[in-house]
């Protein structure tokens, strides 16, 4: 079965503000509830023409997935998005809940730590997390 979630994850900027990033998840759901599908975020699409892949399980009131990005990018601190296409783009891991008071999926999202090379310099990033949230639309 095929569905589609509108949302919204949180992160911080450089001056500790939260600011939200919406994305859109279209997914086709086996008979065991695992999924399998595409991550469309603006910013990200805009400079790759590139979507995200999906993939995770829903239990009962609990989903878990992982998001995985084409290619690496850093934001700078004008929010401007700089991709290097050279390198593999790292993954988010999404765990959260069902909220039958909102009607929505909330939860936390985490990037690990990583290091690699980034337009041949190389970093090493402390992991991230933060919090997400998403509806059925579809």
């Amino acid at each position: 079965m095929k569905r589609i979630y509108h949302g919204n994850y949180f992160s911080f900027d450089f001056e500790g503000n939260e600011n939200p990033f919406h994305f859109r998840i279209e997914v086709e759901i086996d008979k065991n509830f695992s999924f399998t599908g595409t991550v469309w975020e603006k910013d990200y699409v805009e400079v790759t023409g590139e979507l995200s892949s999906v993939k995770g399980f829903i239990d009962n009131d609990h989903i878990s997935f992982v998001k995985k990005y084409p290619y690496a990018f850093h934001y700078y601190k004008n929010r401007e998005l700089i991709v290097d296409e050279a390198v593999h783009g790292h993954e988010v891991l999404y765990d959260g809940y069902w909220d039958e008071n909102t009607g929505s999926w909330q939860g936390d999202w985490e990037i690990l730590n990583e290091s690699g090379v980034f337009h041949a310099r190389k970093f090493k990033s402390k992991g991230r997390i933060g919090r997400f949230e998403m509806r059925m639309i579809e």
